[in-house]
């Protein structure tokens, strides 16, 4: 935004108290608005949306330094003024909405900065790691030897919408079952703690979100000990395998298009 950064009669900016209602936010578990208002109340006693459209109005601004010529001149001091007065009655209407406009943009983008800052996830997964790993997929086809369960007896199967997510079993090789185990752990993690964004537990992220996740029943997959014999067609198993992680590569790559972090 072009405007000159605001600030509160306190000396406090502006972006400095919408840092600040975010942090109020969380520590209080409130809505951002309820935050902003509470520190609008306590700089100036009004709302902030209040207190937004008085310092917009020059109330509380900072007035710009006089020129010395004005100084010995009073006539011309007080032309000015009519003239400046004259100018703002014809543009005041459409330049003070025009400003609240822009600063609701403004608003609105740095809580969208700011909150995509605030979110560290346990693990860095970038696009191109995805398309390394499913071209490592495509090249695993009909090439599996090795079929390995999640570790815990009891995970989510699904999305909710009746689609098989994760694979059960993982139809992979010998020599690249371990990798597959690692990254469909971090997929894992990573859909877990993004499912935790915007509710009370986003703080965990990357704190002790790993160990909340690894209590859930989300899938952990540890291929030295998780082989069972294998009774179906294993055909059957390797086709189904790989559609399920064709599936999960695209659920984390919506988390990383849709938070916009990694790409």
């Amino acid at each position: 935004m072009n405007q000159l950064e605001q600030y509160f009669p306190s000396g406090l900016s502006i972006s400095r108290a919408k840092k600040d209602a975010k942090k109020l936010k969380k520590a209080k578990a409130i809505p951002l608005n309820q935050a902003l208002d509470e520190i609008a109340q306590s700089e100036m006693n009004l709302t902030w949306e209040q207190a937004l459209k008085a310092l917009s109005s020059n109330d509380y601004g900072q007035n710009e330094p006089l020129n010395e010529e004005m100084l010995t001149l009073p006539e011309a001091v007080l032309s000015a003024e009519q003239t400046s007065s004259e100018t703002m009655s014809e543009e005041s209407c459409e330049h003070s909405d025009e400003q609240d406009e822009l600063l609701d943009e403004d608003e609105d983008e740095d809580e969208y900065d700011e909150e995509k800052g605030e979110v560290n996830f346990t693990h860095t997964i970038y696009n191109s790691q995805l398309i390394a790993f499913e071209e490592m997929v495509d090249k695993n086809s009909g090439q599996a030897d090795t079929f390995i369960y999640p570790a815990n007896e009891v995970f989510i199967q699904g999305n909710g919408n009746g689609t098989k997510l994760w694979p059960s079993p993982l139809a992979a090789t010998e020599s690249n079952a371990d990798l597959f185990c690692d990254m469909l752990n971090k997929f894992s993690l990573r859909i877990f703690e993004y499912d935790l964004i915007d509710t009370i537990y986003e703080d965990e992220i990357g704190e002790t979100s790993y160990e909340m996740w690894y209590e859930s029943n989300c899938p952990i997959y540890e291929s030295s000990d998780c082989e069972r014999e294998i009774t179906a067609d294993p055909d059957y198993i390797h086709v189904k395998s790989q559609r399920s992680l064709y599936f999960v590569i695209s659920m984390v790559r919506s988390t990383l298009i849709s938070w916009e972090l990694e790409m």
